[in-house]
């Protein structure tokens, strides 16, 4: 920039009331946005123009590209920032810095010239016109009657109009009699246009003379011969009948309809399932895949045969049946045009049709995102840095429509990351093989001359293997690696949940049967699912916004709630279980001392012992009435969770709740039967 005397601070300086990329030439563009920004897939890295520290800070051009406006979007390194800066403030690191300062240093130079010519133009407006000697009344008469010389003239002016119209003229003489007193003066005072800011003032750009009008319309040839010349271009032209122009003509209005075609389908916001947006793509490609290779061509067919046919016999016959003529004349040379404008609407179709694909694709799935817990994420587009955040604001269709699922191991989606690039990349590449294998017309239209070949010859059309076709497709890749990468992201704060997903039921309900875990672990545990289970429900929304993807969570989070409720009711089992089995144990126990109690003694020693059993029925009822105690603390603790019993269950347990009363009346019982015994024992004693 020194040895050009570019000066840095001009950039940007309240000297310049005009902004310096308002007059750059983009003529002297080298590259296309494309170009730019294909070698480096999709970023580019260059040297930009920082208006806050007003200098040049090394930063990566993203892919964004704004091309009226001639804006990239670009991240810097120094701050990872990200801005908008105009395309005459980037020097690429491929660029040549000597073509990018002389494109600076034009556009300041242009810059200059413009505000020189604003200022003066300026001066001259503001200059009075009180003093300035109006046109007299002689000149403004010739003048109107020059203007109203016709009659539709005069029925088209009115008065009013007419009056408008010379104030205006008058104004305008005034002011150039100003300009020329203003020129007189600039020109007689040296330091007058340093005074005013008009240094270097060119008295061409002062005077802006016209060009005189040239004497002859025509522009002038060396002497040739023109006959001569006229012969060998009317041999070698193919205008030279009617008949072949309107021929060319409609196959080129027919090229234009198919370049007016799209191979893709991308209309619409409805998001789609990857299968979904397969099947869409794929029926728009066999469409045109009908369209191309036998609409069309047959289409151009007729219209040169249609055409053609009206010549008859010469140059263009097409009942031409010798190859040797066929080859020299000009009907080959008509149908290999033919061919060229067919592959030139082939190429046409192919580089709009991808451009926008890929540009679709980017901007339904090139997003930030800021992925903090399951229902928080915020996502940004880069392009117009308007943030959209989950429950707030409602961010623009996704692209896909997925589920998050949950597996044996681990959550997945019902589409992997790898899917996705997989199903971008292939529509990508069907599209690319629909432009194969498209019949040139030449050996339709003359198929007696043509039928030697096995196969006819084709139009050559794009390829992969050009390198603006690898440029899309690279790009394609590292936007679907992106949204791999925030799939990654948001996957992992569901972490968390894999070790409640890998738990095993019955397991876990195997450490609570045992007599380890008391009545109130079992409540702990039950309490524990259930505010779980109330967390998923907060935590874990029905659907959520990734910016690519509209993932619906719905079927995820019902099953970690299913599952937290199998163990809530598993847990309550086990206890009712428990339950239950300790009810049979107490009830066997008390259906075992009332039998005993209601036995009959028939001899003294049956009596003694049955007297002996009596007086250890209080003691043993007091042991029994702990564990009825136990018993309805688990109870209790069922009942708290509203935990239905079956009528088996039910009945056992107000069985069990009843004996102690059952035993004190079968207590009583059993001591008058020994009274009695006794008494009577003693009878028989006496009487022997």
């Amino acid at each position: 920039m020194q040895e050009r005397y570019v000066d840095l601070s001009a950039i940007e300086n309240s000297a310049h009331f005009l902004p310096l990329d308002v007059f750059d030439d983009g003529e002297l563009e080298t590259r296309t946005p494309e170009e730019w920004l294909g070698s480096g897939e999709g970023v580019s890295t260059a040297r930009a123009w920082d208006f806050v520290t007003d200098q040049f800070q090394r930063c990566e051009v993203l892919c964004e590209f704004k091309l009226k406006e001639r804006h990239y979007h670009v991240r810097w390194l120094h701050n990872d920032e990200r801005s908008n800066i105009h395309r005459l403030y980037i020097l690429f690191d491929s660029e040549d810095p000597f073509s990018f300062v002389h494109r600076l240093s034009v556009a300041m130079a242009n810059r200059k010239e413009a505000e020189l010519l604003m200022r003066y133009n300026f001066y001259i407006d503001c200059m009075p016109m009180d003093e300035v000697t109006p046109m007299d009344s002689d000149q403004m008469h010739r003048i109107v009657s020059s203007c109203l010389s016709t009659k539709q003239l005069k029925s088209l002016l009115s008065k009013a109009a007419t009056t408008s119209l010379m104030e205006e003229i008058g104004m305008e003489y005034s002011r150039t009699l100003n300009k020329i007193t203003f020129q007189h003066h600039l020109r007689s005072s040296v330091h007058m246009g340093q005074r005013l800011l008009l240094p270097d003032m060119d008295p061409k750009v002062l005077e802006q003379t016209p060009k005189l009008a040239p004497w002859f319309g025509v522009i002038q040839t060396p002497e040739h011969n023109f006959p001569e010349s006229f012969s060998s271009f009317s041999f070698y032209f193919l205008g030279t009948k009617r008949e072949v122009i309107e021929t060319l003509q409609h196959v080129k209005k027919e090229c234009e309809k198919i370049e007016s075609l799209r191979l893709f389908h991308m209309i619409g916001a409805k998001n789609l399932r990857l299968e979904e947006f397969e099947a869409q793509q794929e029926n728009i490609i066999k469409n045109n895949s009908v369209l191309l290779k036998e609409t069309w061509t047959h289409e151009v067919k007729a219209q040169v045969i249609a055409g053609l046919t009206k010549v008859g016999k010469g140059w263009f016959n097409l009942l031409e049946s010798r190859k040797e003529a066929y080859e020299f004349g000009k009907l080959k040379r008509c149908l290999c045009l033919v061919n060229y404008i067919m592959q030139d609407s082939l190429k046409a179709l192919a580089h709009t049709s991808f451009k926008e694909y890929l540009e679709f694709v980017d901007k339904r799935c090139w997003w930030d995102l800021q992925v903090t817990a399951p229902s928080k994420v915020i996502v940004k587009d880069p392009r117009t840095d308007v943030v959209y955040e989950s429950g707030a604001k409602v961010p623009p269709p996704a692209l896909f429509q997925m589920d998050f699922l949950s597996a044996r191991e681990n959550f997945k989606y019902s589409s992997s990351p790898l899917e996705l690039e997989k199903g971008i990349i292939e529509v990508f590449d069907d599209a690319l093989l629909l432009l194969q294998d498209i019949n040139q017309v030449e050996p339709l239209v003359m198929p007696h001359l043509f039928s030697h070949l096995a196969t006819i010859p084709c139009l050559a059309s794009v390829t992969e293997k050009e390198e603006w076709v690898q440029a899309h497709k690279r790009r394609l890749k590292l936007i679907m690696l992106r949204v791999q990468q925030q799939m990654d992201a948001y996957r992992a704060t569901f972490d968390e949940y894999l070790p409640f997903l890998r738990l095993n039921i019955a397991e876990y309900l195997d450490q609570f049967r045992s007599d380890a875990k008391s009545p109130q672990d079992i409540k702990k545990a039950v309490l524990f699912h259930m505010e779980e289970a109330k967390a998923v429900m907060e935590n874990i929304p029905e659907s959520i916004h990734l910016g690519t993807i509209n993932l619906n969570l719905g079927k995820t989070r019902q099953f970690l709630l299913d599952k937290h409720r199998d163990l809530e009711k598993g847990l309550l089992e086990v206890l009712s279980t428990r339950a239950r089995s300790q009810c049979t144990d107490i009830a066997n126990a008390f259906t075992k001392m009332n039998n005993r109690l209601r036995t009959q003694p028939k001899t003294v020693e049956e009596l003694t012992d049955l007297e002996e059993f009596s007086n250890q029925v209080p003691q043993k009822m007091k042991d029994l009435s702990v564990d009825i105690e136990t018993l309805a603390a688990q109870y209790a603790i069922l009942d708290e969770f509203r935990t239905s019993l079956s009528a088996d269950d039910f009945h056992l347990k107000w069985n069990v709740i009843g004996w102690p009363k059952k035993m004190v009346e079968s207590l009583a019982e059993c001591k008058d039967k020994v009274e009695k015994e006794k008494e009577k024992f003693k009878e028989e004693m006496s009487e022997q």
